[in-house]
């Protein structure tokens, strides 16, 4: 009888240890679902986060493209103005002649 008693108090003592295993069990399956779900969703804001980073990458390379071709602009108009220039004062130089060629004349 002693020995009955002592195998349902092992009995008993497993039982309980099961519950708790059982307990532990549970909170770590809700853990790991919870882990799985927040592993889910970082992932979707990744998915987000490469797809805006592929646009604006697109978008610094279109503003590259753009400031290159501003800068050739802008050296060609350079040259327009230093042509123009050579021919403002081209053109002075004719008409300050011209007119001291007529004043000469008139003399």
């Amino acid at each position: 009888e002693e020995a009955c008693e002592e195998a349902k108090a092992k009995l008993l003592g497993a039982e309980r240890l099961n519950k708790i295993h059982d307990k532990e069990c549970v909170r770590l399956l809700n853990d790991i679902e919870s882990k799985t779900e927040e592993i889910s969703s970082l992932a979707g804001k990744l998915r987000e986060l490469e797809t805006s980073n592929k646009a604006l990458e697109t978008c610094v390379e279109e503003l590259k493209a753009d400031k290159m071709e501003q800068s050739a602009n802008l050296v060609s108009m350079e040259s327009s103005l230093i042509a123009c220039k050579k021919e403002i004062e081209e053109a002075k130089e004719k008409a300050t002649k011209t007119i001291e060629e007529k004043m000469n004349l008139d003399r």
